[in-house]
């Protein structure tokens, strides 16, 4: 099981806190804690506080983010979130929080849904050197690559290398086992070297025959890091 901590990482001035996956009573009590802070809330698909000190959003995947610091209206509530319990859905719609099947039947890939590892943010969380990748999104991604060889980002050079620039910061990406794999990946609040980061646009190519297993296998174990279920 995972126990839920916070992260607090700061890209481009701004502030992302990395929070559980929310159901609804979750949203709720975020919805409820914002009012009784000053906010005027939205409830749309995402989260939304207005004050005039700045804005809150808060997305159900597992992220908030401001242009200003919004521990103090959002992290009181955190005690409260981990009291609820999950709420139960079909298997499909928990590998769906975290996976986009795609690809043939010979040739399996997988796009990850990460809270901030993709895009343009990892672009700068790679000039940093941080790492926002949450302990569920690690465990997903490993049950995924699993029996593969893969083809990711790295802070040491291999055989195969090329070389990737990302700001001031030299990276490689190479060819990994999955030993390897699993030995190095990164993930958010990390501070040691030699890890190894999923690809920009998190497509992943399934591994192994029993990827199904494996992953159904992760999607029941991520602790505080999801507030759903498979059922």
């Amino acid at each position: 099981m995972l126990p839920f901590r916070v992260y607090h990482l700061e890209i481009s001035g701004k502030h992302y806190l990395l929070l559980p996956k929310l159901n609804a009573k979750q949203v709720a009590i975020l919805g409820r804690r914002l009012e009784r802070k000053g906010f005027s809330v939205r409830r749309t698909s995402i989260l939304s506080g207005l004050s005039t000190k700045g804005s809150i959003y808060i997305d159900p995947s597992g992220l908030c983010w401001s242009s200003v610091d919004p521990e103090d209206a959002v992290l009181p509530a955190v005690p409260d979130l981990l009291s609820c319990p999950k709420e139960a859905i079909p298997l499909a719609e928990m590998e769906a929080l975290y996976l986009r099947r795609s690809g043939s039947k010979r040739n399996p890939i997988g796009k990850l849904s990460t809270r901030v590892e993709w895009g343009t943010l990892w672009d700068e969380l790679r000039a940093s050197g941080d790492c926002g990748l949450t302990p569920d999104e690690r465990s997903v991604a490993l049950a995924v690559l699993r029996g593969e060889t893969s083809r990711l980002v790295t802070e040491s050079i291999g055989e195969d290398s090329a070389p990737l620039v990302c700001g001031r910061r030299r990276y490689f990406e190479t060819s990994m086992g999955f030993k390897e794999v699993e030995l190095t990946l990164g993930t958010a609040g990390e501070l040691r070297s030699g890890r190894s980061y999923l690809p920009r646009d998190d497509v992943l190519k399934f591994g192994g025959k029993r990827v199904t297993s494996d992953l159904e296998d992760a999607l029941k174990e991520l602790g505080e890091w999801c507030f759903f279920a498979p059922r």
